[in-house]
């Protein structure tokens, strides 16, 4: 493996993270996606304490199995263990 992608494989996972994470920030924005699915259901429901909640939850663990699978590809490419700060 060359050593450019051990060096950079870290960053990278660490931009995809925070990509998945941003896209809550674009939903505030008015892109229609999780976020912007759930502020339009609690509108409608009045729910929105337990929609919230819920959707936390999706975002926690999109990033920590973002991570996992992450690690595990670069533990397979690089032979080394990968840390992400994201």
């Amino acid at each position: 493996v060359p050593h450019m992608a051990r060096v950079l494989y870290p960053a990278i996972g660490n931009k995809f993270i925070l990509m998945v994470l941003g896209t809550a920030v674009a939903g505030v924005f008015g892109v229609e996606e999780l976020m912007g699915r759930t502020i339009n259901a609690s509108a409608e429901s009045f729910r929105s304490v337990e929609l919230l909640t819920v959707t936390a939850i999706i975002y926690v663990g999109l990033t920590v199995l973002a991570t996992l699978v992450l690690s595990a590809l670069g533990m397979a490419l690089l032979g080394r263990r990968v840390r992400f700060d994201g």
